[in-house]
């Protein structure tokens, strides 16, 4: 893929860098905003809406990587194709195609992880919650 002088780290550092980015937004300002105009996205709700951005997401890279291939001299025999046998090939597809991917599970991750903690936290006895999210207070 053509990566525009991108360095090939850059990608795989968007999930987090976004998680520490939309975490917040959802906490503070998307989370209220759906209680206020009366949409009720309870945990179990989020977590529902996890599995979806998890199929969307999925799909998502099932399209790019179709592209991929079709993209490719050797289409889907890539590993056995014996004209780019040493040669870097660079496909003209735009890395920046992948995005899309990250943020999709960046957003699963934020309806499933911190909203299972939460629920966690919330629907165990309260003597129990140190094993749940242990304390840093002590």
């Amino acid at each position: 893929m053509a990566t525009h002088r991108l360095p090939n780290d850059v990608l795989s550092n968007l999930n987090p860098l976004a998680l520490i980015i939309f975490i917040p937004i959802f906490d503070l300002f998307l989370y209220p905003t759906l209680r206020h105009v009366g949409i009720n996205f309870t945990p179990i709700k989020r977590i529902t809406a996890r599995f979806y951005t998890s199929a969307a997401c999925m799909i998502w890279a099932a399209v790019v990587q179709h592209y991929v291939y079709k993209t490719n001299p050797c289409r889907y025999q890539a590993s056995t194709c014996k004209a780019t046998a040493g040669n870097a090939l660079t496909l003209p597809l735009n890395i920046w195609i992948q995005t899309k991917s990250y943020v999709l599970i960046m957003f699963s991750e934020i309806f499933a992880s911190i909203t299972g903690l939460e629920y966690a936290f919330t629907q165990v006895l309260k003597n129990m919650r140190l094993v749940i999210l242990p304390r840093f207070d002590h």
